[in-house]
């Protein structure tokens, strides 16, 4: 009782008391807190002996920074937490996520989810470590555990990260090294031997009769996996070809591109193998060649080299604690589309898709 009060007082007064005597608070408030040296603040201890709980059993905490905040047996309202998100998160360049444990369950789930009525125990917030190039650095450290430590202030509770700051950096570091090494796509450009395109009819065929579906712009279609670990394409066809090494384009240049994110399908070397399957038809049936990157045609002998290479590359994820199609690897290495972006949407990674 005395918890949902403090949190509903604090909605109402978002400039109340609360915030005083926190780690960090005048930085944070301070419009000109980008300027600030993070790396020069003393270092907080952190206990990183302490067992965190599972949520859900997810793979995703190996990539992630958690910071927890026990309810030990008190409840508070989803409508609360939002409150205090309001008054206190901020947007990160690296995903940031909300999870609560139900009440009288061990169940987790995502505060963006509109379960409007739930009441949770034991909150975790989540940074992933690395993503797209970007990794955790003492600003990041410094500002999701600030945010962590009023959020839980103002619910009278403890927090408690997960990694301390030179720990979260070596993990990060690595982890973006491993992202680096295994970040790898297959392309398979199928070129025009009369220079002209495919109609639209022709490509519309093709796509009924294997079994391809068009994305939102023209001429561009997914083989989808008929048991997806995610929702990433098995492969995807396109009618523009990709430019040559050096950066060349050529608007006399026609054909057909089958390209793959590795990493995000369930089976790379299955995907590979359907790739070059479709590859092979179309270019028996239609004046098309295949070729690599500098239009010189693609041998057997090539192909086999790719397929060697690919035998391993599952292992080698594995070996790097990430399942290939999996939720962690979508997280990782898969990037949206232009299609797939809202081209409106003006927040930045953070807590953008809670509130």
């Amino acid at each position: 009782m005395f918890v949902e009060n403090t949190v509903a007082e604090q909605a109402d007064e978002p400039n109340s008391g609360v915030q005083t005597n926190l780690p960090l608070n005048n930085i944070l408030t301070d419009s000109t807190h980008f300027e600030t040296d993070w790396t020069s603040i003393e270092p907080i201890d952190v206990d990183e002996t302490i067992e965190f709980p599972s949520i859900n059993n997810s793979d995703n905490q190996s990539i992630e920074m958690l910071g927890w905040i026990p309810g030990n047996g008190s409840t508070v309202a989803r409508t609360q937490i939002l409150a205090l998100v309001r008054d206190f998160g901020e947007n990160f360049e690296l995903p940031v996520s909300l999870y609560g444990q139900l009440e009288n369950s061990d169940s987790w789930i995502n505060l963006k989810d509109e379960v409007v009525s739930a009441r949770f125990l034991d909150l975790m917030f989540t940074i992933q470590l690395t993503h797209h190039g970007k990794s955790i650095d003492a600003e990041h450290w410094w500002r999701f555990y600030n945010m962590g430590e009023q959020i839980a202030h103002a619910l009278s509770r403890p927090f408690y990260p997960s990694h301390s700051l030179d720990s979260a950096q070596v993990v990060s570091l690595r982890l973006a090294e491993q992202v680096d090494n295994l970040n790898i796509q297959a392309t398979l450009i199928l070129q025009s031997k009369t220079n002209k395109q495919l109609s639209s009819r022709t490509l519309d065929y093709l796509a009924r009769e294997y079994d391809l579906v068009q994305r939102g712009s023209e001429g561009v279609f997914d083989k989808m996996d008929k048991m997806p670990l995610s929702f990433a394409p098995v492969f995807t066809l396109k009618t523009n070809l990709p430019p040559r090494p050096d950066g060349t384009e050529s608007d006399e240049e026609a054909g057909l591109a089958l390209t793959c994110n590795l990493p995000c399908v369930r089976d790379p070397l299955e995907a590979f193998d359907q790739m070059v399957d479709l590859a092979r038809k179309l270019e028996s049936r239609f004046p098309l060649e295949l070729v690599d990157e500098e239009r010189l045609r693609v041998s057997p002998k090539e192909i086999q080299m790719i397929r060697l290479h690919l035998r391993s590359f599952s292992d080698d994820m594995q070996y790097c604690g990430i399942t290939p199609g999996s939720e962690t690897a979508m997280r990782l290495f898969y990037q949206p589309t232009v299609e797939e972006t809202d081209p409106e949407a003006s927040e930045p990674a953070g807590f953008a898709a809670v509130r």
